[in-house]
């Protein structure tokens, strides 16, 4: 007997699918940015934030919404652990290969899988980790192209995959808070906690706060806006799509990155790459198609009071 799917929810759990996508394509333009920006990572992660708190306070207050203590209380996890994902890559990609971190950080999507069956319920049969790990092992082929010597630099591999945890960690602890708190005041409350999580590390780093030259603020607020819509729009989707399938949807971001590399900085793409690409591409595409999630009532719910 076959079930009947709602057509409400399907529609709702295509827009939640649909703004995921979207947010993996704009964090793909997240290098290109950096690369631009000319900036000391760690301050230029400590800026991208607390611009970030500056932007969503301002929607904030376009909105005609308050932020209740509650509501940053329970941001505040999810916050935390985003800004110790942000400060353990910006080190990591100092102290190892950039390729070897970004594997690292591509296992994500692995460790979302047991808490969402656990925390959230979520069906993963034998069909969603086969796929799960069809993805991942393609868009790991697709950042290998510049070599791969995971252990040889095991400090940053150790902290990459600390960051990679807190990620899997920032997740799930999004996906339970998007259940009690709007999306406008639950950014908030991600950016306000990241950004004082990242401070620390980016006073003792001793880099320079000075950005040189002016036109580099551009890239820096870009790099604000643009990653930024791109975690507005997945918490927003966290309403409707299962978090083993947007923790899928979420590695997108490593072929676009590569596509946009070609195209803008001329980083050529070996064959191997590509079919590599193609693999994580379809895998990921099924993962978004698969079957239809719980989605929740439509719209925000309604902000936690003092």
């Amino acid at each position: 007997m076959t079930a009947t799917v709602d057509p409400v929810s399907a529609r709702r759990r295509a827009l939640g699918v649909s703004a995921d996508l979207i947010a993996a394509t704009l964090w793909g333009f997240t290098g290109i940015i950096v690369t631009y920006a000319s900036t000391p990572a760690v301050v230029l992660t400590f800026y991208r934030l607390w611009i970030s708190v500056a932007l969503m306070l301002l929607v904030l207050l376009l909105q005609g919404k308050r932020v209740s203590r509650p509501a940053l209380v329970l941001a505040a996890p999810a916050g935390v652990l985003l800004g110790v994902n942000l400060t353990c890559y910006v080190f990591a990609f100092r102290l190892t290969k950039i390729a070897d971190a970004s594997v690292i950080g591509v296992l994500q999507p692995g460790l979302v899988l047991i808490p969402a069956a656990l925390f959230f319920k979520e069906e993963i049969g034998v069909r969603e980790v086969l796929l799960t790990a069809v993805a991942i092992a393609g868009v790991a082929g697709v950042v290998l192209g510049t070599g791969f010597g995971i252990g040889a630099h095991w400090r940053g591999d150790l902290l990459a995959a600390i960051g990679t945890l807190a990620f899997a960690g920032y997740w799930v602890f999004a996906k339970s808070a998007r259940r009690r708190i709007p999306t406008s005041e639950f950014m908030f409350g991600v950016w306000l906690s990241a950004a004082v999580a990242v401070t620390p590390a980016a006073l003792i780093s001793r880099e320079s706060f000075a950005v040189s030259p002016g036109r580099a603020w551009l890239w820096i607020i870009a790099l604000a806006v643009v990653p930024g819509v791109g975690h507005i729009l997945m918490n927003w989707g966290h309403r409707f799509v299962d978090a083993s399938v947007s923790a899928v949807i979420s590695i997108l971001n490593a072929p676009v990155a590569a596509v946009a590399a070609l195209v803008i900085l001329g980083q050529a793409l070996s064959p191997f790459q590509i079919g590599c690409g193609i693999v994580a591409v379809v895998a990921i595409a099924l993962v978004a198609r698969g079957r239809p999630g719980r989605a929740e009532e439509a719209g925000d719910p309604v902000a936690v009071s003092e």
